[in-house]
């Protein structure tokens, strides 16, 4: 599930509701019952820079989080981000729909296991197709690896949709 709020206050509102309390009780029922089990990848929020729309209409959706210390400087990391993101944003390859990114709402819900590691930041990319994405992602996997001064606990995770 991948649901999508029309803003931070929303999403606050609908996480705060009774509704929701009742909902996530049958969800956790769910998952504790199902087999083979089922394990949720991650509960958060994320503060996107522009609209998610765009990149959920695409065919093939790849979400990469990136857990980053709490002593890390958040401004010189959105500088940084910015610096990597501009240049393949104008060059992107075929097959590219959008992107988006920003910060999670909460900090990292594993975090008493990884207490330096609290912070995440959230990229998601649109594509049409997972060849496209293939052939696109040499390029992008060479500037994030720039991305390990900061941290070395990336997750990407694909979906086609």
């Amino acid at each position: 599930m991948l649901p999508v709020w029309e803003s931070e206050q929303a999403w606050r509102e609908a996480t705060a509701s009774p509704v929701t309390a009742e909902a996530s009780k049958y969800m956790k029922e769910l998952i504790h019952v199902s087999d083979p089990p089922v394990v949720p990848y991650y509960y958060n929020a994320i503060l996107f820079d522009k609209s998610f729309a765009q990149v959920a209409s695409a065919p093939l959706v790849q979400i990469t989080s990136i857990f980053v210390s709490k002593a890390v400087d958040r401004a010189e990391f959105d500088a940084f981000i910015e610096g990597v993101l501009a240049p393949l944003l104008q060059s992107m390859s075929d097959g590219f729909v959008a992107g988006a990114h920003g910060w999670a709402l909460l900090d990292d819900p594993h975090s008493e296991k990884m207490p330096e590691c609290s912070m995440v930041f959230v990229t998601a990319s649109g594509w049409e197709s997972i060849e496209k994405k293939v052939a696109g992602h040499a390029r992008i996997a060479e500037r994030f690896a720039e991305v390990s001064k900061f941290s070395d606990v990336v997750q990407a995770v694909g979906r086609h949709f």
